[in-house]
């Protein structure tokens, strides 16, 4: 059976890693992405060839847009990431506008089979104080609506195709111009990553279980500050002696020149660290007990980052600012309905 899926916001990492995941394990599924164009350059750039992506441009906070969409395309799932413009105290009201308009589409629609959506959070949207168990009104008030909802609440995540000012990404850039690299304290700062894949690939499972009203903690690996960077930059300096050409391209990295790209983490002293809490929350059921796949290890992960810019250096220049890169990807072909 062939399934619609009404996907947005996709100014999201999450979301387009989401909806190129899905679209290449799942070929008859048809993916609907809804957004502003000028976010998605990436993703259109890597899924230019795609038969069964279409893009709406368009924000989504549009409630009218939205309740067109559902009754038209008779979506069978709705996924949904808060935009990134959106402030956090703003979510909440944001959120309950979305399920309004998916309730009145129910109705319209006088389907007696409820309206599936699911909801992608990140851990540092429930940072804020404002936000105190925002997952949990959301929930209630799906309830109220009568749509089936489950919630998924994820760390940061790292993978191809992803814009240069996110973590792994940055310190790969600075690495290859020869940019040092602070680091606060010792380094024993624990942060949890996720690559894109896993992510995806989770979320296809919670999809699959249709267990309505549930929320899933999608865990990444936790490492240590000082671990990741040097785990990432050991990669680099194996790329560059397997590679000679990259020490012409980037002649200002130390790895040119025959040093180690570790050479260039300081270690800073002067600022106090607030430790960032990590996602242990008992209330929330972590989903990869329930699969088979397992995740990928962090070595594995930044190994396939790592190649995958050093195999696209001619598609994607992490040197790039986001305006050349959106004028070049705005060249090439891409499905707009």
């Amino acid at each position: 059976m062939v399934l619609t899926h009404l996907i947005t916001d996709a100014s999201r990492y999450s979301i387009c890693s989401l909806t190129r995941y899905w679209s290449e394990s799942n070929s008859d599924d048809r993916m609907i992405l809804m957004g502003n164009g000028t976010d998605i350059d990436n993703f259109w750039r890597s899924k230019s060839d795609s038969n069964n992506v279409t893009f709406i441009q368009g924000k989504i906070c549009s409630s009218h847009q939205l309740e067109v969409l559902l009754l038209h395309e008779k979506a069978s799932n709705l996924i949904v990431a808060p935009p990134a413009d959106i402030p956090p105290d703003h979510i909440g009201q944001y959120l309950r506008l979305i399920m309004q308009a998916v309730q009145k589409c129910w109705l319209l629609r006088n389907d007696p089979v409820p309206y599936r959506m699911h909801l992608l959070l990140q851990s540092h949207m429930l940072w804020d104080p404002k936000q105190h168990e925002l997952e949990t009104k959301v929930m209630e008030w799906a309830q109220s609506y009568g749509i089936n909802l489950s919630i998924s609440i994820m760390p940061a995540l790292y993978g191809p195709w992803q814009e240069s000012s996110k973590r792994v990404p940055s310190l790969i850039k600075a690495a290859l111009y020869g940019n040092r690299q602070p680091l606060y304290g010792d380094g024993s700062q624990v942060e949890e990553i996720l690559h894109a894949s896993d992510m995806a690939y989770a979320i296809r499972q919670i999809m699959k279980r249709d267990e309505p009203y549930q929320i899933y903690k999608i865990s990444g690996e936790e490492t240590q500050s000082l671990t990741l960077l040097s785990t990432l930059y050991a990669l680099l300096d194996q790329a560059f002696s397997n590679d000679d050409r990259l020490a012409q391209l980037f002649p200002s990295s130390p790895m040119a020149r025959g040093q180690s790209a570790l050479s260039l983490i300081t270690l800073v002293q002067d600022r106090r660290l607030q430790a960032r809490p990590l996602l242990h929350n008992s209330h929330y059921e972590d989903i990869w007990p329930h699969v088979k796949q397992p995740r990928h290890k962090l070595e594995d992960g930044l190994r396939e980052v790592v190649n995958f810019y050093i195999e696209h250096l001619d598609e994607v220049s992490i040197g790039e600012s986001g305006a050349d890169i959106q004028k070049q990807a705005k060249n090439r072909s891409w499905s707009a309905a």
